[in-house]
């Protein structure tokens, strides 16, 4: 009976023991392949930051007269090179394909070794994209290392590299810092198949080729599990990962016997339990792999969450072999963080002084064309102003029943007027990023042409076609707008007796569009009847800062507004003529792949519309005079009115309780402490279906109050009854949908 029980348990036993044995296998394998993949990243990170200090050398302001460079710019660029590099184990090259330019290991100056004719270059030669050698011997020291090459790309062309070395020495202190377990040996091969660091002997084996069944494995595919012998002849279980960017690998290779000490360890403990006890034999078999797997498993999903670059601590598992892995790993995961913090605030810092300095030029662009515009604006006003007050002076004169339509007609145009003079200039005044748009031309240059003959004067004659055949294109059409004031400037400027400006749109032909990425071009030709562009001067009309006028006439901006409109939008402007008899200028843009979005529904009031009656609404203007005025144009509308001076005041109004306001009306500047903006998201907050519209004059205010209806000063009384009666329908409808 004994044995019939015995028997079971003991192939039961002898079941675990192999369940065990394949288990245990398959999860040390997996260990050593995921570790040997996260100190892949260490080391491909490592390359990575080296790649990123030369490509930005490459892009120096210092080296764009490549290859022609002056001893000032040798003398600049290789001081900056020392900065790039302190704190690096490593040296920058500056070269051509036969000499070496700058060593910054070097004094400046001192001769620097040439490619012997009929000899390979030291390095590969970097043209289109950074590359990373294998090791070489210099020619200078004789001592080992390997080059990140970056080119030096100027004018479609790379002249120069930039090249970065990677000594053995800083790759063998990434690997020393792993504090890989005992008997464990890690190694990593450049492209070419050579050792460049290996753990043990380092010494002995560095610079020498690997072996032949790693170098093959490594040119088949990008990482593999694989039986090997060490150089030094003991048998193992090895794993490689290659970089898929750089070409190198990092490879662990474990000894069979260290690998199979652990699993004789527990498949004995219980062999023996079950000799003892059958029960107790199957327990414990499952609490030893309990034991061995758990920490493993720990370990396989660290080195996950390193490999996903995520930060992680050691863990003490119970296991030393895993306990020191896990170390490796959360130092490795350290040394990433640092190096992907680093990278971040260079970029960061980078794109940071670009946007404001391309803000900054942006405003003084914007200010330049305001100034010149400025007396044009001031006569244009006085000119409505003149309309408004004669004609007002002859209604007060007219006897009742008189035939007042003429004047009626003559004020409403001069409102019209200049209601789109300042909606130009609000949008002068807007400091915003550049938002492309789908432009329609045919409609959009006729918008502009009081704006342009504002700018030019009564004294020059506006033109403008657009052919009907011409495609939309995709801009800015502020940015174009403020390319057109600077355009009409500059001929008004060259026409102190008058002429003629003139502007028209068609589709640019093949060879106006060469020299731009391929694709169709509009072009709008702008023309003048001026004096013409010197010939000594013409190659530098667009550059920033450079002018012909006096000094406190001009900041040399204009024209350089336009040459950067032209090629942030994808093409550029050119100066296609200029003599005696005037200046063309071609603006080439590229043609939108989309159609201009919908016209928006008009503002206006149809006619015999139904008007609210008795609607209670709440007007808040500090301004007594507009106040006085929009009340009665409200109550003409058929609201109940009350008005308030301050948000305040309103408030108090609303909490009073008197009345049940169904609609608010705010301007959005007012004294006191809060703004028409927080006022409305006051009542949104706290008087949830209380519809509320902000009015105001100053364009950058719209902006902040994104979420509600808001109307722009001067705003006709059509477009006001059109927005209250919008805004009233739909909290309508949000309340019928609850």
């Amino acid at each position: 009976m004994a044995l019939a029980i015995a028997l079971p348990g003991l192939l039961a036993s002898l079941w675990i023991i192999g369940r065990t044995y394949a288990s245990e296998t398959a999860t040390l394998e997996q260990g050593l392949r995921d570790t040997t993949r996260a100190l892949s990243l260490v080391i491909e990170r490592e390359l990575a930051r080296r790649e990123t200090i030369a490509r930005m050398l490459s892009e120096s302001p210092y080296l764009d007269a490549a290859p022609n460079l002056a001893p000032a710019d040798l003398a600049n660029f290789y001081a900056q090179a020392q900065r790039a590099t302190q704190g690096i184990d490593g040296w920058i090259v500056l070269s051509t394909p036969d000499q070496q330019l700058i060593n910054s290991r070097r004094p400046l100056g001192e001769p620097l070794p040439q490619r012997v004719p009929g000899q390979p270059p030291l390095y590969p030669f970097a043209t289109d994209k950074p590359l990373l050698s294998g090791l070489a011997t210099g020619r200078i020291n004789g001592e080992l290392a390997a080059s990140m090459q970056v080119p030096v790309i100027r004018n479609g062309s790379a002249p120069l590299n930039v090249g970065l070395t990677v000594r053995p020495a800083e790759m063998q202190r990434l690997i020393d810092e792993q504090k890989l377990p005992a008997g464990w040996n890690a190694a990593i091969i450049d492209s070419t198949g050579l050792i460049v660091a290996r753990r043990p002997d380092p010494q002995r084996w560095v610079g020498l080729p690997s072996s032949n069944n790693l170098q093959s494995r490594m040119k088949a595919s990008a990482s593999g599990f694989f039986e090997s012998v060490t150089l030094e002849g003991v048998p193992s279980m090895a794993f490689f990962s290659k970089s898929t960017i750089y070409g190198w690998a990092f490879v662990i290779s474990v000894p069979r016997a260290a690998y199979g000490n652990n699993l004789r360890r527990s498949l004995g403990e219980t062999a023996a339990g079950a000799l003892l006890l059958i029960l107790a034999a199957i327990g414990g078999a499952v609490f030893v792999a309990r034991r061995i797997s758990r920490p493993i498993y720990r370990l396989r999903d660290q080195a996950r969450r390193v490999e996903a670059g995520e930060v992680v601590e050691a863990e003490k598992t119970g296991l030393a072999e895993a306990d020191t892995v896990s170390a490796a790993l959360a130092q490795a995961s350290q040394a990433i963080a640092r190096s992907r913090i680093e990278l971040e605030e260079k970029v960061t810092a980078a794109t940071n002084l670009t946007r404001d300095a391309q803000k900054q030029l942006s405003q003084s662009q914007r200010l330049e064309a305001l100034g010149q515009l400025t007396g044009g604006v001031a006569h244009d006003v006085n000119n409505l102003l003149a309309v408004i007050d004669n004609s007002a002076y002859v209604l007060e004169r007219r006897p009742p029943g008189s035939d007042n339509s003429a004047q009626w007609a003559a004020i409403a145009r001069a409102i019209d007027v200049g209601r789109r003079l300042t909606g130009h200039l609000l949008r002068f005044a807007r400091w915003n990023v550049v938002r492309p748009e789908v432009i329609n031309l045919a409609t959009f240059l006729p918008s502009l042409s009081e704006i342009l003959k504002t700018a030019l004067g009564s004294m020059i004659k506006v033109s403008m076609r657009v052919e009907p055949s011409t495609r939309t294109i995709q801009a800015d059409p502020s940015e174009l707008e403020l390319a057109l004031i600077n355009l009409a400037v500059n001929s008004r400027d060259a026409m102190p007796d008058g002429g003629e400006f003139i502007v028209v749109a068609r589709n640019a032909t093949d060879e106006e569009a060469k020299g731009l990425a391929p694709g169709q071009y509009v072009v709008i030709a702008v023309s003048d009847t001026g004096s013409g562009i010197a010939p000594e001067i013409r190659d530098r009309v667009f550059d920033p800062f450079f002018t012909t006028k006096g000094l406190g006439q001009g900041t040399g901006l204009g024209l350089s507004q336009i040459h950067g409109f032209c090629t942030q939008a994808g093409g550029t402007a050119r100066i296609l003529a200029s003599s005696p008899a005037g200046t063309t200028i071609l603006l080439l843009l590229p043609v939108s792949g989309a159609e201009p979005s919908a016209a928006e529904p008009s503002d206006n009031a149809p006619e015999g519309a139904e008007v609210p009656q008795n609607r209670e609404l709440l007007l808040v203007e500090d301004n007594a005079e507009l106040g006085q005025a929009t009340e009665t144009l409200l109550t003409l509308f058929g609201y109940a009115v009350t008005r308030a001076s301050s948000a305040e005041e309103a408030i108090e109004l609303i909490d009073a309780g008197d009345k049940r306001f169904d609609l608010v009306l705010s301007d959005v500047v007012m004294p006191g402490g809060m703004n028409g903006i927080s006022f409305a998201r006051y009542l949104q907050a706290n008087v949830p279906g209380l519809p509320i519209i902000l009015i105001t004059g100053y364009a950058a205010r719209i902006q902040d109050a994104h979420g509600f209806e808001v109307l722009r000063k001067p705003c006709a009384p059509e477009m006001l009854l059109a927005a209250l009666r919008r805004v009233e329908r739909n909290a309508a409808s949000g309340k019928a949908a609850e």
